[in-house]
């Protein structure tokens, strides 16, 4: 096997681990299917949590061959919490059509916002890079300030 062969086959054998690994990464949030993915059945679920951490840390190196896509939310992910006061609570006369932060099943979260992408785009940092499908959704300070003490330390 030649060399650039072998290298896109490791890199094929990386994105393959990192997907199992962020698979589990999400499972540990749901005792269910985390029950159901571990072979430590017996093992407390704090433990379970600590081991499925060592393992992620571990896997870091091998998560960054991922496709870009398959970083966000999965598609089954629904929103499970709102963080932060509901538009009503901000002040909106209406509640509705305003900024929303909410967590999802799989421990991401999704932004309800407005898309400032055109304008804001050609003026990220150097070192800030947007995918073609991610968009730029800005959201008042105060939706931010209320959703903060919702966000997990980690």
């Amino acid at each position: 096997m030649a060399a650039s062969q072998q290298d896109e086959f490791i890199r094929e054998l990386a994105r393959q681990l990192g997907r199992i690994a962020e698979e589990l990464h999400r499972a540990i949030d749901d005792p269910s299917l985390a029950e159901v993915l571990s072979a430590l059945g017996s093992v407390s679920e704090v433990k379970r949590r600590q081991l499925f951490a060592e393992y992620w840390q571990l896997t870091a190196e091998h998560r960054r061959f991922l496709p870009p896509e398959s970083r966000g939310a999965t598609p089954s992910a629904r929103p499970v919490r709102r963080l932060g006061d509901s538009p009503r609570q901000r002040g909106s006369m209406t509640g509705e059509t305003c900024p929303d932060v909410f967590e999802l099943s799989d421990g991401s979260f999704a932004v309800i916002g407005t898309d400032r992408t055109e304008e804001l785009d050609a003026l990220l940092p150097g070192d800030a890079a947007r995918a073609d499908y991610e968009r730029i959704v800005v959201i008042t300070r105060e939706t931010l300030i209320r959703a903060k003490r919702d966000i997990p330390d980690a």
